[in-house]
């Protein structure tokens, strides 16, 4: 079975309330993945909590992060968990920078 490589950058996906400062952060733990993904039996995935932004926010450097990612990994199979906002710039730039 091939391997999944998860790429996970944040998003409303990985918000969390903070009930102290009332306000939605981003989760740096991928938490709420984690906790998709144990019910994912016979899968075979690797996961990179790399970003943790909303995708408002994410610029090119973040955008070469996952570019880096894919170039350097054996294998084919990739899920991009990304924001909704800025999702479109991020799969034309990856459109661009990857065969």
């Amino acid at each position: 079975m091939d391997k999944i490589v998860i790429i996970n950058t944040g998003g409303t996906f990985n918000k969390v309330y903070d009930p102290i400062s009332g306000n939605l952060g981003i989760d740096k733990n991928g938490d709420i993945l984690n906790q998709i993904l144990k019910f994912c039996h016979n899968t075979n995935y690797e996961l990179h909590n790399i970003i943790h932004k909303d995708s408002i926010y994410i610029n090119e450097e973040d955008r070469e992060k996952i570019v880096s990612i894919i170039e350097n990994s054996s294998y084919t199979k990739f899920l991009i968990i990304h924001g909704t906002d800025t999702i479109d710039l991020t799969s034309k730039y990856l459109q661009k920078r990857l065969p």
